[in-house]
């Protein structure tokens, strides 16, 4: 599947519009592949600038993909989809994890939510070779969010939330003390305080870590699918029919 981009279709409307029309036009067009695939969300969030699209166009086009240093700042959200095989109950499983790409700007964050709402991935994206102000925001979003990054989300139960990792991006460009802004032990001493499944230092550039990013995020694919086979059905509502009463008639 070729990435959707829906801009196009709605451009009588403004960009904060656009991002809460085009979930529901997705929702539309994916519906299709959840009768013959398990679907799983995954949301990339983060400032701008940090790599965001470029994690997301690596793990949809896998060997085919190519760096460049010309990635667009992402307006609004961008949408992906990662096919993979999954070994699940002995029997294949196709599996179809949607890659939702978020923009960094300041002036989206209101509608965050929106994209994290019923999400089975979260990556917290930061730039490990910038200034420490994008790592700063990584925190800034965690704090914002309670429900679904900090603590009201740590207060579910295991299986009733989703999947959270931290990822430092550009470490190719962070080869020394001096090129480095934020430490390592620091970001993953954070991830680890607020709950994160993991924390992974990558780059999307030359492929440093990747693999093992794109491992978790498949390996959690299967736990969840677990939780969704494993969990108790809730119990059928009770419908309770009312005979309407005779109406009774009068000739004039």
């Amino acid at each position: 599947m070729a990435v959707i981009n829906l801009w196009t279709r709605v451009p009588r409307f403004d960009s904060r519009v656009q991002m809460m029309i085009v979930p529901l036009l997705l929702a539309v067009c994916v519906s299709a592949s959840r009768l013959a695939a398990e679907t799983f969300k995954m949301i990339i969030i983060g400032p701008s600038g940090v790599g965001k699209t470029s994690l997301a166009s690596r793990l949809y086009l896998g060997h085919r993909y190519k760096w460049s240093a010309e990635v667009p700042s992402t307006v609004g959200s961008a949408f992906f989809v990662h096919k993979f095989k999954m070994d699940f109950a002995n029997t294949r499983v196709n599996c179809n994890l949607q890659i939702w790409d978020t923009a960094g700007q300041e002036r989206y964050s209101s509608l965050l939510p929106m994209y994290l709402r019923d999400s089975d991935i979260v990556l917290l994206v930061f730039d490990v070779a910038a200034d420490l102000s994008s790592f700063e925001k990584a925190r800034e979003l965690v704090m914002a969010h309670p429900e679904y990054l900090g603590e009201e989300w740590q207060a579910k139960e295991a299986g009733k939330r989703n999947k959270l990792f931290m990822v430092g991006n550009k470490v190719d460009l962070a080869v020394s003390e001096t090129t480095r802004a934020v430490d390592r032990q620091v970001a993953a001493n954070f991830a680890s305080a607020h709950g994160f499944d993991g924390y992974f230092e990558i780059s999307v550039k030359d492929g440093t870590n990747f693999d093992a990013l794109v491992n978790a995020v498949e390996g959690s694919c299967f736990d969840i699918m677990m939780n969704r086979r494993t969990r108790a059905p809730a119990p059928a509502e009770k419908i309770v029919v009312k005979a309407e009463a005779e109406q009774g008639y009068c000739c004039f």
